[in-house]
């Protein structure tokens, strides 16, 4: 698989100062750095983030609808139920963030990459993925219902009742995953990689009995 592009950002960022959410209308910011703020219950519309870092940031229930982020990383970030509906990312990076209940729901992701976040119920249904990555992360009933993953890596996740139904799964590489309880459609399952040991847990989509 190709490897994934970091975002493309300086040595050295200066702290960028944001209005509130509600005041951001129609506007890009660029080049710096956003420490120690909170957005939370914000809501804006087309907005575009390009060469910004945000460290220890909240957006908790923000929306930001049609969001633009290009080479943007999030540092110790709490997205936790935002909504960030058709969403659009270009070398972005999440590092140790809550995404719990986060929405993402038919976003475009190009380089997009998750590093121990926790991730559980968020949605990313009908999501279009051209490299990506999930390391180390908390999938639990995460949504990926109806979306394309095209070399997208799941590398030691835990993915309890997550969701990836009428979502193909063709060279997706789960082995290294917990994925009890994974919800999928059988006729998606070919060229999934998975390990010895997960076998049963797909078994019963092609109607077969283990007798131990």
């Amino acid at each position: 698989m190709k490897k994934l592009k970091a975002p493309v950002l300086p040595q050295e960022l200066e702290r960028l100062t944001l209005p509130p959410a509600a005041e951001w209308g129609e506007r890009t910011f660029s080049g710096g750095l956003v420490a120690d703020t909170a957005f939370d219950d914000g809501e804006a519309s087309v907005v575009s983030f390009n060469t910004v870092v945000f460290k220890n940031a909240t957006f908790q229930r923000t929306s930001l609808q049609k969001l633009e982020l290009t080479d943007v990383k999030f540092e110790r970030c709490d997205l936790c139920n935002a909504d960030f509906t058709g969403v659009l990312m270009h070398r972005v990076e999440f590092v140790n963030c809550k995404l719990v209940g986060t929405i993402m729901n038919e976003s475009v992701m190009r380089g997009v990459k998750f590093t121990d976040c926790n991730s559980t119920y968020a949605q990313f249904r009908f999501s279009d993925w051209k490299q990506g990555v999930f390391e180390d992360c908390l999938l639990g009933s995460a949504d990926f219902t109806e979306s394309k993953l095209v070399s997208v890596q799941y590398d030691r996740c835990k993915m309890p009742k997550a969701e990836m139904l009428r979502t193909k799964l063709q060279g997706i590489d789960l082995s290294s995953c917990e994925i009890d309880g994974l919800m999928v459609n059988m006729d998606d399952l070919p060229g999934c990689v998975i390990a010895p040991d997960q076998a049963a847990l797909f078994a019963r989509f092609l109607g077969l009995v283990i007798k131990e």
